[in-house]
């Protein structure tokens, strides 16, 4: 059984309801397909408009303050589309803190997933003995991949100081051992107390009993102690000379110490020794004068040269008395 060709429409179709003419339905079909083609495609594009939102752009942000030991802790966020991965550059700068001893030096990157918004970076501190200020440091960020831009690029660190300063020291000098006239004079000033930095202390010579030029050399200076010192000499000249004379004594005072330092003994003293000794002396007697019998002869006795003590001489007497003339006559 054979099937009737499909009839072609060949006038347009009308609507039940009056004057607008109905299209055939294969036209339906095909202005319906259209339609949902064009919905998908907007509906798209909508998606991919909402996904792409603002260009990304990754910024640092300062570090909490930590006490020196510590890590310094960095964040670094990204802001605006996160459908992509994207990355920079990092590296640290000194500032007041000085890489190397008040943290380690380091660079790297940063990156990030899709989907991921937040990263940090972490930059160890160095922890010493040295008393000193709140230092900082700082890290920057640079070449960023992945079409991202960079917003805040350089973010900063702040290391706190956890040593507690020393007491300032304090300065004593001792007395010098008596020192023979021509050698120098050892005076022996110390320090008390223990520091991280360096203190200075000026010290002077004066006379005692002995003279600046002649006995011995007007000394002063300064003396500097740096922090592991504890004791410095200084020798002052004494002058050799031909006098016979005494002991005698030179001050030595130390004063104006920095730092807040004190003294608690400012002034040492010191004995020049004489070297020279004395020739002994020498005795002469001369003749007395004459007399008339019955008187007394008179011998002068002179000594000649210095004494370190009293010297007696008695006169010699001689071994048999000698007779007189009226003796000489009884006989």
């Amino acid at each position: 059984m054979s099937r009737r060709p499909m009839r072609q429409w060949s006038t347009p179709m009308t609507n039940l309801g009056g004057s607008k003419p109905l299209r055939p339905p294969e036209q339906s079909i095909t202005a319906c397909k259209r339609r949902r083609h064009s919905t998908r495609r907007a509906i798209g594009q909508t998606t991919a408009s909402a996904g792409a939102g603002a260009p990304t752009a990754i910024s640092i942000a300062d570090a909490p303050a930590v006490t020196e030991g510590s890590d310094l802790v960095f964040t670094v966020t990204r802001s605006g589309a996160s459908t992509a991965a994207v990355g920079a550059s990092w590296t640290t700068v000194a500032g007041t803190a000085a890489a190397g001893s008040d943290f380690t030096a380091a660079s790297g990157t940063v990156s990030f997933a899709i989907g991921e918004v937040s990263k940090t970076i972490r930059v160890a501190t160095i922890n010493d003995s040295v008393v000193e200020p709140t230092e900082a440091m700082t890290v920057t960020l640079s070449a960023p991949t992945g079409g991202a831009t960079l917003g805040t690029a350089t973010a900063t660190g702040t290391i706190n100081d956890d040593d507690v300063a020393a007491p300032p020291p304090s300065f004593a000098v001792s007395n010098a051992a008596g020192t023979p006239e021509g050698s120098p004079m050892i005076f022996t000033i110390t320090k008390t107390g223990t520091t991280t930095s360096s203190y200075s202390v000026n010290y002077r010579t004066s006379n005692g009993t002995a003279t600046t030029g002649i006995d011995f050399t007007d000394t002063n200076g300064t003396l500097t102690f740096a922090p592991n010192e504890t004791s410095k000499t200084v020798s002052v000249p004494t002058i050799d000379d031909a006098l016979v004379e005494s002991p005698e004594s030179i001050w030595f005072t130390i004063l104006s110490p920095t730092g807040g330092a004190t003294i608690t003994t400012a002034n040492g003293t010191g004995n020049i020794l004489d070297n020279d000794t004395p020739a002994p002396p020498s005795f002469a007697v001369s003749n007395a004068t004459a007399v008339t019998e019955g008187g007394t002869l008179t011998f002068t006795v002179t000594k000649t040269g210095p004494a370190a003590a009293s010297i007696t001489r008695r006169p010699a007497v001689p071994p048999h008395p000698v007779p007189t003339l009226r003796q000489c006559r009884a006989r």
